[in-house]
């Protein structure tokens, strides 16, 4: 005879196996996100490595086109700044184009008395 009650089943192997398919594919998901997230974090970690190396590059060649011009400049002194090489080049400039431009105003006084003999 039934009651009104029904009465609770046990699990079927197929809920047993949905279960398993379920596990399998989150256990996959995680995996892979994590795989994802190495794959990141190594690019990203890739990615400075570039950056500071492009870095170090340029403070390398500033250092040697400084060491350059500093080479360039008369009374050289061991311990010049950076700033204090640059200071002393645009007043090496300043005095040298001053100086041209004064035998330029020589050379034509001179051609101007050339004519004037003539």
């Amino acid at each position: 005879m039934m009651s009104g009650k029904k009465q609770m089943k046990a699990p079927s192997s197929s809920s047993s196996s949905k279960m398993q398919t379920y596990e399998h594919h989150r256990d996959l998901y995680d995996k892979r996100d994590r795989y994802l997230q190495q794959m990141i974090l190594e690019n990203q970690r890739r990615a400075i490595e570039r950056r500071n190396e492009m870095a170090r590059l340029r403070r390398e060649n500033l250092a040697k086109g400084f060491a350059a011009l500093d080479a360039e400049l008369p009374q050289t002194n061991p311990r010049r700044t950076q700033v204090r090489v640059l200071n002393d080049a645009t007043e090496y400039v300043r005095v040298l184009k001053n100086q041209g431009e004064g035998e330029e105003g020589d050379a034509t006084m001179r051609d101007d008395d050339n004519d004037e003999d003539m």
